[in-house]
């Protein structure tokens, strides 16, 4: 039996691109995944013991926090999973939207892994020349590793770019260690 996940992902997707609603619905959807990570939020979700109409103004809820107002799309997907007992599957509902999302608006997301955090500014500059390189409009989040001594790493989608300091220093090992090294320093390879 197939997974219903891309079901609801692509019937939602349809009716947010039509109404222009994709960027208030993928809010919506990424703030109940974080929220569904909290396993206070699970219990009280999952419990047999709590009416749905109070699990749906408890969702509900959490999609106002900081007077938020949420997308009718966004109620009407809960309503229908709560109904059908299916509410598990919002957090993978959610992904898959977002992958929608983001391929219909020409964006791609990743992550800078850099030996010190860039400045805003260094980070804009890195976004926009990647954007140019991949054709879309790309967003990293930043992560800090100082093992790389210099440079960067990113990793956007299934792409990784290496420049940083110690990818250099293990290709250049690499290459060394390819080299017949006798002969790259002038000896014979002859015995003597």
């Amino acid at each position: 039996m197939a997974s219903p996940i891309p079901r609801y992902s692509e019937a939602l997707f349809e009716i947010a691109k039509t109404h222009g609603r994709l960027e208030a619905i993928d809010q919506d959807l990424s703030l109940m995944e974080v929220a569904f990570e909290s396993p206070e939020l699970r219990s009280l979700i999952d419990s047999p013991n709590i009416e749905r109409s109070k699990k749906l103004e408890l969702l509900e809820k959490v999609l106002r926090v900081e007077e938020r107002t949420p997308d009718e799309g966004s109620l009407k997907l809960l309503e229908v999973l709560l109904e059908r007992g299916r509410l598990a599957l919002l957090p993978d509902i959610a992904r898959s939207f977002h992958s929608k999302a983001l391929e219909a608006e020409g964006r791609m997301e990743g992550r800078v892994e850099t030996f010190d955090l860039l400045e805003s500014e260094d980070l804009s500059k890195l976004e926009d020349s990647l954007g140019k390189k991949v054709g879309a409009k790309v967003s990293l989040k930043q992560t800090k590793r100082p093992e790389l001594c210099g440079g960067f790493v990113v990793y956007l989608e299934d792409q990784m770019f290496d420049a940083s300091l110690k990818g250099r220093i293990e290709a250049l090992g690499k290459k060394l260690k390819a080299l017949p090294l006798r002969g790259a320093l002038g000896g014979s390879s002859s015995k003597d």
